[in-house]
């Protein structure tokens, strides 16, 4: 029953619960932020912890790690947080003066501007989210945790500091070294800092091992599960050779490495006396031979995501979100969901003749039902029916903890497309994902909608567009 307890949580979180609120329109500028306890970035001052794609903080150019020096012309520093949401959601503004600064920039003002929308209205990027498990090939949300305990100084202002080098090394292996200091450089002037080789303000000191364990015994961590971390490479999330539980014995790993990325005050540090700005180190035990030129490949560009402003200090945790899904442009009413609450201008639903109040009977001819708690039940219905059409050598645990997650089997696609097409599950929403072949196996990415108007009836083909939105980032 477990499983299923999940899904009924992730079903309601996704989309009920927004059925409860009482307000009329929603308004937001995009981001989300936390008053900084990190003395060496932001103290006492809101830093940006997210920002909404598309909304008015992302086309302002406001960034994760941003520091909110201003609200109008009120300083932050220092103020409680109950006064920093007051200034920043004054209900009579539409629109907002931020000051912010970060590594790039110093005092930079932007103009935001509310958006609204009505808070009974869901999207079809809502929806997507909702019905995760119709395509979990495109809906994903994973997160997971790396053993990156992170110092900062509690003298100094990151803020402060331009430029940076490398210090000279004696480790004899060039190429190692060079594999390094390029993936830290990379992250380091991405987030503004330039590299020089002149009096430079920050030096970056790198130090590592990789050892093989003359105590390890194969046996004893055949059954331990490995890490799932996501490349930012290549944009995916991979298994690696790397034991997940914290947990692990020394003698159940074959190898164990450690890195570590010392940041340090050039001008003022001398032979005796280094003043260490940021550091960051990582201990991992190996199930395998995953070389450490591979590990600093994939890991550098994660620990520098915790500079300068790191989310938690032990550890690391991570959230990557993926969402590939039919826009049409309908938004649907979560108090009468078979009645169109709006269409965007423009858009392929309003194109093909869609229009706001239009009554949606069917979608691919599948019968529209409005009932929350009938579309619930015979979600988990279609979910448990056809698990056994998945893919189990992809099984997952996403983000909410549920570890049945897995791809549908490609040799299994007729059946599924079968199953999608059962009047007893009333997949409307299928629809999302109908550019996929275990839904429309004709690959013709065409959504047929019964629409009623008044007395009328019509039946419109819309070609929607597909979106698709990705995400990762550091999290507490």
């Amino acid at each position: 029953m477990k499983k299923f307890n999940i899904i009924t949580i992730l079903f309601s979180i996704s989309l009920m619960a927004w059925a409860q609120t009482p307000l009329q329109y929603h308004c937001t500028y995009g981001f989300t932020y936390e008053m900084s306890q990190q003395e060496s970035w932001g103290h006492h001052k809101p830093v940006i912890l997210s920002v909404t794609p598309l909304s008015s903080a992302a086309e302002a150019g406001l960034k994760p790690n941003d520091i909110i020096e201003k609200i109008n012309d009120n300083n932050t520093e220092g103020e409680k947080l109950e006064v920093v949401d007051e200034w920043m959601h004054d209900v009579n503004e539409d629109q907002i003066r931020l000051t912010f600064s970060n590594l790039n920039v110093k005092n930079k003002e932007v103009t935001l501007t509310k958006k609204c929308a009505y808070s009974n209205r869901i999207t079809e990027k809502d929806l997507a989210s909702s019905y995760a498990f119709y395509s979990l090939e495109d809906i994903q949300k994973r997160s997971f945790v790396c053993p990156f305990r992170t110092t900062m100084s509690t003298e100094e202002d990151i803020l402060n500091y331009k430029t940076f080098s490398f210090g000279n090394s004696s480790n004899d292996n060039m190429e190692l070294e060079n594999t390094i200091n390029q993936n830290i450089r990379a992250a380091l002037e991405e987030k503004g800092l330039e590299f020089t080789s002149s009096n430079p303000d920050l030096i970056i000191h790198t130090y590592y091992s990789y050892n093989y364990n003359q105590n390890y015994r194969p046996n004893e961590g055949k059954k331990l599960s490995v890490a799932c971390r996501y490349n930012v490479h290549t944009k995916k999330m991979e298994y690696l050779p790397i034991y997940d539980d914290p947990a692990v014995s020394l003698n159940q790993a074959e190898y164990s490495l450690k890195l570590g990325i010392r940041l340090v005050d050039y001008k003022k540090s001398t032979p005796t006396n280094l003043i260490v700005v940021w550091e960051s180190e990582s201990n991992e035990f190996l199930k395998s031979n995953y070389g450490m030129d591979n590990y600093c490949k994939f890991h550098i560009p994660l620990i520098m995501m915790q500079f300068p402003f790191a989310k938690t200090k032990e550890s690391a945790k991570f959230l990557y979100q993926s969402l590939r899904y039919n826009s049409t442009g309908i938004n649907y009413n979560l108090d009468d969901m078979e009645t169109i609450l709006l269409v965007d201008d423009n858009s392929p639903a309003y194109n093909a003749g869609i229009r706001k109040d239009d009554k949606i009977e069917k979608i691919n001819n599948i019968k529209f039902d409005t009932s929350l708690e009938k579309a619930e039940e015979k979600y988990k219905q279609f979910i448990y029916n056809t698990f056994e059409f998945r893919d189990f050598k992809t099984l997952f645990t996403n983000a909410y903890g549920f570890e049945r997650c897995a791809y549908w089997d490609k040799l299994k696609y007729p059946e599924i497309a079968e199953a999608f097409k059962s009047p007893v599950y009333q997949t409307t929403f299928a629809y999302l994902f109908n550019f996929q072949p275990f839904i429309n196996p004709s690959g013709t990415n065409v959504v047929s909608f019964n629409i009623k108007r008044g007395k009328e009836k019509f039946q419109y083909n819309v070609w929607p567009q597909i979106k698709h939105e990705e995400s990762f980032e550091t999290i507490r």
